[in-house]
């Protein structure tokens, strides 16, 4: 197992349950209840939404930046997206895992109570937005002009070896 798998899923269990951020949505009409999403899957969902936030947050700032600070802020929001991304994958992986019912299931959400629940559709602009609010993460349009390209990016080495 990777140092970085290993790191995660110690950050989470160190989460206590009383700093979770919890889910603030009813169960919606079309929504399947599945069960209930037990505390190490919970302190992982937290460890995602904060993440992603970052990764968003970065994203959102990276227009005000130039040279160095940019290449420097375009690297954390990589990160921190790549990071919310597979951890999300690993969350969703582990409740499949645990409801095997729900492996071929479009679409999963968690609800008031942790209530994990799957639905046929996507979600409305007005949810979207209010899920980006139940975040409290900011939400983040792409810039309307392209950022300028940091002046000198880095080489990197396609043959490097990743830890």
């Amino acid at each position: 197992m990777s140092a970085w798998v290993r790191s995660v899923l110690e950050r989470a269990r160190q989460i206590p349950e009383h700093e979770l951020v919890v889910p603030q949505w009813e169960i919606q009409p079309g929504d399947q209840l599945i069960g209930e999403v037990p505390l190490e899957l919970r302190q992982l969902w937290h460890l995602y939404m904060h993440m992603d936030r970052d990764a968003k947050i970065s994203q959102a700032d990276m227009p005000m930046l130039s040279g160095s600070e940019y290449a420097v802020c375009r690297q954390k929001a990589l990160k921190c997206q790549t990071m919310a991304t597979a951890i999300r994958h690993m969350f969703d992986v582990s409740c499949k895992d645990m409801f095997p019912d729900i492996w071929d299931k479009p679409v999963m959400g968690i609800r008031k109570g942790w209530k994990l629940v799957w639905f046929e559709h996507q979600l409305p602009q007005a949810e979207k937005q209010a899920v980006l609010e139940e975040r409290n993460s900011p939400e983040v349009k792409p810039p309307t002009a392209q950022p300028q390209a940091p002046e000198a990016s880095p080489k990197v080495d396609p043959n490097r070896k990743l830890n």
